[in-house]
């Protein structure tokens, strides 16, 4: 062997061979293939793959399931079960390379990313220390008679508000806070922008500056 059991582990692997260190055939339908029962770990990694520092195209973890049961149900699942831990996050993702964080591809007509926010706290925060690219950006939407962005149905509201843009920057630099570009000349059928106001109070109030 090309190295020993230093930590007293009470069961060492050494696979010096190109094949399989583990292989499980499992049948169990009802029951979990492996189960780490109630660990005592309190500042330790419960399961960690470590060093993989000879990955070229391969993962670290690959999770696959072809199965065409239609019940219910999440492929993976991490759940925070108290709610006196405040200090826990449930999923931390570090990118120190130029390269997307999160990539996640939906085939399907349903939501790539859906938030079920029932607590009272901010469902996305973006926290974001980009000067000179856009913190969030829809490149190329394929939308013919949707909507691009749709914010519906805020029916609570009483003094808040449905959008809300602050700068308070000192540059003299030109610039606009807000911008609607209709780019192309033959579309005329084309109205910048609609108020609609079915109220009796104003469509829209304009304070300080002017016009244009």
């Amino acid at each position: 062997a090309s190295s020993a059991n230093t930590d007293s582990s009470l069961l060492f692997l050494d696979q010096d061979a190109n094949a399989r260190s583990i292989y499980i055939d499992s049948d169990a339908t009802t029951t979990q293939c492996i189960l780490i029962e109630d660990p005592k770990s309190t500042s330790a990694t419960v399961f960690r793959a470590g060093n993989a520092d000879a990955l070229t195209t391969g993962s670290i973890l690959s999770l696959h399931s072809n199965s065409s049961d239609t019940n219910t149900r999440s492929l993976g699942l991490i759940h925070n079960d108290h709610s006196s831990a405040t200090g826990a996050t449930v999923l931390t993702l570090t990118q120190d390379a130029s390269q997307n964080v999160l990539t996640v591809n939906q085939n399907g007509a349903s939501n790539g990313i859906y938030i079920n926010q029932d607590g009272n706290g901010t469902a996305l925060s973006i926290d974001s220390e980009s000067t000179s690219v856009k913190v969030l950006n829809i490149p190329s939407a394929l939308t013919s008679t949707g909507i691009v962005i749709n914010v519906d149905n805020a029916n609570s509201l009483t003094s808040g508000s449905l959008a809300y843009f602050h700068s308070a920057s000192s540059s003299t630099t030109a610039r606009s806070l807000v911008k609607i570009h209709n780019d192309d000349v033959n579309s005329t059928g084309v109205t910048g922008l609609e108020v609609i106001n079915d109220s009796t109070g104003a469509a829209a109030v304009f304070t300080g500056g002017n016009v244009g």
